[in-house]
């Protein structure tokens, strides 16, 4: 019966000494439900997109989890491993962000944020092509030749005109 007893003694010291880990929620999640996890700490992994938005030793980054775009306010070192950011012509760097959420944070006017505690690239970005399709071309070509022989025929009937 001690057995029992010191093996669930350990179990339960486990269990409260093991690390907080945030809750691991969606963007859309976080936004769609804001008041349930106001001032929680969350675990998000979305792409970077937007600007790196430098404000001292803080900077700002935008990730998009899909549906949803969420801010995140980290110090600049935390952000050094970040290579590619999505936009056009490219897909960000992935990042999974732990941190405290805030619906309505005070320090930042209200707005809905994640304070990172950590931010770690889940997977690198990468470059996105965009190839002309053939018909396009030639389509463009051919709606060119004909505006300019519209041109040139207003032209020579301005020209010629008694």
């Amino acid at each position: 019966m001690k057995i029992i007893y010191s093996l669930l003694l350990i179990g339960s010291l486990l269990i409260v000494n093991s690390p907080a880990h945030g809750v691991t929620v969606s963007c859309n999640q976080l936004v769609n439900n804001a008041p349930a996890f106001d001032n929680q700490k969350v675990e998000v992994i979305g792409e970077v997109i937007g600007d790196i938005m430098v404000r001292g030793d803080y900077a700002w980054i935008n990730i998009n989890g899909g549906l949803r775009s969420i801010g995140v306010w980290a110090t600049k070192n935390m952000l050094n491993d970040i290579k590619l950011i999505g936009d056009y012509n490219h897909i960000g760097d992935r990042v999974k962000v732990t941190g405290t959420f805030h619906r309505a944070c005070p320090e930042h006017g209200g707005d809905l944020d994640i304070h990172a505690e950590t931010i770690t690239i889940a997977q690198t970005g990468y470059k996105v092509e965009h190839p002309i399709d053939g018909w396009k071309l030639s389509l463009a070509m051919i709606l060119l030749a004909i505006t300019l022989g519209v041109y040139l025929l207003f032209v020579l009937l301005k020209r010629f005109k008694p």
